[in-house]
């Protein structure tokens, strides 16, 4: 080390003038817990760079050498009290070395260095630019939240059904059933569905039944994996085709951790040199306030934001300095994935035969396809497809591109290749959405070469002609609140050899108030099948959830039609929808023909019923029908509405216990105290409740609300412990006849402790049978007693006791 350097601190203390000072040093807005020595003389500072790099100052070498070329200056003017053999660094040293670390620097010689020291309050006020500082980027958006913990599923069964019962005056009558069998265990479930049905009329009877769909499904959330093993449907573009096979399906999904954010997150990217608050405002309005800290912070913009719009973000430091930046908004898009993250899918199996027509008819031929989504980037997500078995290959790519305030681009290309003809199809699909207005076009091209998987499976069916298939569609619309909502959308479509179709369509609808709507509209096909329609209708909301409709249309070579419809809507659970309507329809020779239709419907908790009648001319139809499920789980079997989801059933030891799901009542419980709830959503949070205010004035719950996470199409169980207990109120006066003064103790005999209320106001729990004594502790150290009669027979009323006298 230097002679100089290690001749500094000596000489410095030496100096009669030069004092060593700890002040409380706060770093851009930031207090620093470290203390640090320096050397004062007429405010005048000295720091050691060290302890400016261990205060998280890194001065950069040019800054330190120039310090060192002013301190060099100054020194020697210093001679009012000089510092005794002090040397200051030299211009080479560089910044990081420990030479460097031990220099002494004067404060003010550091150029962009703002310092306020006061001497009185031993306070030192540090300002150095943010890229001195090595501070954390501050993430002011909500946390990220962590995976859910997900009950583990037991066993169960369910067994959903959906049946129908239709009759005519010529005597034909129809019966259909569909049903899903489901297993669930701690592993996954296996399902079953199948239908059945029985027509005869004219002579004639048939019966039909054949297996739909079995599979077993196991999910790793977790890892937001999806193993399917049976029947399973094949990936394509865009999601899932109507092609279905039996084999194995691996899928990487987000569906199943509905707690990410898989969309792709905006974000404004500030920074203040002090502490401060950042302000949010989405089109004039305050959405969200931060207290934020010197450095760079990242505030992200709100998911969701289907218009465009525009983002104030106001910073405002602790000494008031404001800044305002604006930020265009748009849209998140459609089926885009966030930068880095993917989904994909992958089969492999059989083809599926005679679906809906044979159980289990699989041909022999292997095929297998595979699907993946990838997000490029914040603006872009690509997917690729492909599939194949022998003798037919395809392969198609896509991409979803937001344009950012231009909308919308989805664009995709697929090629396939059977029986030596290659067949092309793209589309091309734009969307903008603009404040009050909408605007959408789009287009797509094929050829009759282009085929499916399914086409394996009846390759003599495959005969194309080389047609092509064009459509192409754009639409406008724009939203007023005066004016109503107008519409105007053309369709072109050509293919299969025949004339092209071009409609035109506009239409418009505006409602006044809450109880009035009015539409109408017209369209146009300006190719050669000239066609011209227009229609109106008004609509009517009446009290008591009554509603009234009047329409009408025109079609030019097929006449008119007018209808008339009186609803009422239904007000939940054990309430009926039902709607009647009558239409009549005049063809242009003249004749006219009219119809009268009524339906009505029924949901209880445990099933959803329907009927309705249809009568036009000498035929009369009815039909009616039922939807539930039966649930056998916790030693119980619980008839409910369709199950088609995760369920829960809630155990509250109890009957007639009113219990909700999202603050909607599913029903009460049973006489033993359970209740299912069908229908929550798998992996996610579902709140599960009680409505105690029913419950006599006895009984208590020990919670009110649960939040559950149940497993994929599982079920769990939910307790709420109901006790009853014996309590009474009490209004405790001293010997004087004056109130006991509130906020005094009242110990029970077992121990418990109450507090007393305003004027004696007193209310005790679990009240013994017989004689109940007490002891109350008053503010100034007295004590008094008094003793409760509580009666033997059970009440489900809180026993009233009145005025009580307490005695020392």
């Amino acid at each position: 080390m230097p002679a100089w350097a290690e001749d500094a601190p000596a000489a410095v203390a030496a100096a009669a003038d030069w004092l060593p000072v700890y002040p409380q040093i706060s770093v851009n807005g930031r207090s620093a817990d470290l203390p640090v020595k320096l050397l004062e003389q007429d405010k005048r500072l000295l720091v050691r760079a060290a302890d400016l790099h261990a205060l998280g100052i890194r001065i950069p070498a040019e800054v330190m050498a120039q310090a060192a070329r002013v301190e060099a200056k100054e020194a020697p003017l210093a001679d009012a009290s000089p510092v005794p053999n002090l040397r200051m660094p030299s211009e080479k040293t560089e910044p990081d070395t420990p030479q460097a670390k031990e220099e002494w620097l004067d404060l003010a010689s550091i150029g962009n260095l703002q310092t306020a020291y006061d001497s009185a309050e031993q306070t030192l006020l540090l300002t150095a630019p943010l890229s001195w500082l090595n501070l954390p980027l501050q993430q002011l958006g909500n946390a990220p939240e962590a995976a859910y913990r997900i009950t583990r599923p037991g066993f169960a069964g369910v067994f959903n059904y959906d049946t129908n019962f239709t009759r005519n005056n010529n005597g034909g009558f129809t019966q259909g059933l569909v049903g899903e069998a489901r297993l669930t265990t701690p592993w996954g479930y296996l399902n079953h569905t199948r239908f059945w049905n029985r027509s005869s009329g004219n002579g004639q009877n048939s019966n039909n039944s054949a297996a739909l769909e079995t599979y077993w499904r196991t999910t790793f959330p977790e890892k937001g994996l999806q193993l399917t093993l049976g029947d399973i449907s094949v990936s394509a573009l865009g999601g899932s085709g109507n092609t279905l096979m039996g084999g194995v399906k691996l899928a990487k999904t987000y569906s199943v951790q509905p707690w990410r954010n898989t969309a792709p997150l905006r974000a404004y990217l500030g920074e203040t040199t002090l502490p401060g608050t950042v302000d949010l405002y989405i089109d004039g309005v305050k959405q969200q306030s931060r207290q934020i800290d010197a450095g760079q912070y990242s505030l992200p913009l709100p998911t969701g934001i289907g218009t465009d719009g525009t983002a104030q973000v106001v910073a405002t430091d602790i000494l008031g300095r404001t800044v305002v930046v604006d930020l265009p908004l748009y849209g998140n898009g459609n089926g885009l994935l966030a930068k880095g993250l993917n989904e994909w899918s992958i089969e492999a199996g059989a083809l599926r035969r005679n679906y809906g027509v044979k159980s289990f008819d699989y041909a022999s031929e292997a095929a297998a396809s595979g699907n993946i989504r990838y997000g490029l980037s914040n603006f872009v997500t690509v997917s690729a497809h492909a599939e194949g078995a022998r003798g037919y290959a395809k392969a198609g790519a896509g991409a979803n591109i937001l344009l950012g305030r231009a909308g919308q681009l989805n664009l995709t290309h697929q090629q396939s290749r059977f029986q030596g003809q290659t067949g092309r199809f793209q589309t091309a699909y734009y969307n903008k959405n603009l404040g009050d207005w909408s605007v959408g076009f789009g287009a797509s091209r094929s050829d009759d070469r282009f085929t499916s998987l399914s086409a394996v499976l009846s390759p003599e069916s495959y005969q194309p002609e080389g047609n092509r298939n064009r459509t192409a569609s754009a639409s406008l619309g724009w939203n007023n609140q005066t004016l109503g909502y107008f519409s105007l959308s053309y369709l072109f479509s050509e293919g299969g050899g025949e004339s092209a179709e071009k409609i035109g369509t506009l239409s418009w609808s505006r409602s006044f108030g809450r109880r009035v709507s009015l539409s109408a509209g017209g369209s146009t096909n300006f190719g050669e099948r000239k066609q011209n329609s227009i229609y109106g209708g008004l609509h009517i909301s009446l009290d008591r959830g009554y509603a009234f409709g009047i329409s009408g249309s025109r079609n030019s070579g097929e006449g008119n039609s007018k209808q008339i419809s009186l609803s009422k809507s239904s007000n939940g659970l054990n309430s009926p929808y039902w709607n009647i309507g009558w239409q009549q329809q005049t063809r242009s020779d003249g004749q006219s023909s009219s119809n009268l239709t009524a339906n009505i419907q029924y949901n209880t908790q445990y099933a959803d019923t329907w009927a309705s009648l249809h009568n036009a001319a000498d035929n009369t139809q009815w039909s009616a029908g039922a939807r539930g499920g039966l649930v056998l789980m916790s030693g119980g079997l619980f008839p409910a509405r369709t199950v088609s989801d995760s369920f829960a059933v809630v155990d509250t030891g109890m009957p007639d216990v009113t219990v909700t799901a999202a603050n909607n009542t599913v029903g009460k419980t049973n006489r033993k105290g359970l209740l299912l709830v069908p229908n929550l959503f798998a992996h996610q949070k579902n709140q599960i409740g009680i409505d105690t205010l029913d419950l006599p004035e006895n009984i208590v719950a020990d919670r009110t609300q649960s939040e559950i996470i149940p497993a994929d199409h599982a079920g769990m169980n939910v307790k709420f412990k109901l006790k009853k207990v014996q309590s009474g109120t009490l209004t405790l006066k001293d010997q004087n006849g004056a109130f006991i003064e509130s906020g005094s103790i009242i110990t029970a005999e077992n121990g418990e402790n109450t507090i007393v209320g305003f004027d004696g106001e007193s209310y005790l729990e679990n009240l013994a049978a017989g004689e109940n004594r007490f002891t109350v502790s008053l503010s100034d150290g007295q004590t008094c007693r008094f003793s409760l009669s509580y009666p033997e027979t059970e009440s489900s009323e809180i026993k009233q006791f009145g005025d009580v006298v307490c005695t020392p």
